[in-house]
Formats: C-alpha cells, structure tokens, sequence
C-alpha cells in the first residue's frame, strides 16, 4: 500500500503488507518520530525524495532516491532505501 502527503517518508510492514507514506515533493517538510518497529530510521530533514519501482518477474523492487542535504548545485540524489516484495 502507498500513501502520501506527510512530506516525508515512511517504510513499515505490519502482518505482512509493506506501508509506504512518500510525500516528498517540494512543500514544507515535517520531521517523523520513528519507532523501532520503522523499516526506515532516517531522521534528516528535509527529505525531498522520490520512489523508483521496478517490476521484475515475480517481486517489485523498489528504491528511494534522496535529494542530498545541504542542497548543492548541481543537485546531488542518493539511494536512501531499497526494499524488494515477491509476489504472494
């Protein structure tokens, strides 16, 4: 399931389902208190991002890529989080 709009992001699996919350556009970033539990513990801010999926064959693979912080010119983007599903 993929949700948005807490401008960052979120990655948690519970009962077997992955949650995602990217909400990482360009609007004003709010800071998450991450739990244990979290599959994503990052706590910088700003978290400007987007979420590449890749079908391939029975699993999706998926990667978060970050703008870096201080933003630079030229932009710099890095791969913050990765995480595969295979089918059920």
């Amino acid at each position: 399931m993929a949700s948005g709009h807490i401008h960052n992001y979120e990655r948690a699996e519970v009962d077997g389902v992955t949650y995602l919350v990217s909400g990482g556009g360009g609007a004003h970033p709010y800071e998450v208190d991450r739990m244990p539990q979290d599959q994503y513990q990052a706590t910088d801010v700003p978290n400007f991002h987007y979420i590449v999926f890749h079908l391939d064959g029975k699993q999706l693979k998926a990667t978060m890529v970050r703008l870096g912080v201080p933003i630079a010119t030229p932009s710099e983007w890095q791969a913050r989080d990765s995480f595969v599903i295979p089918a059920k």
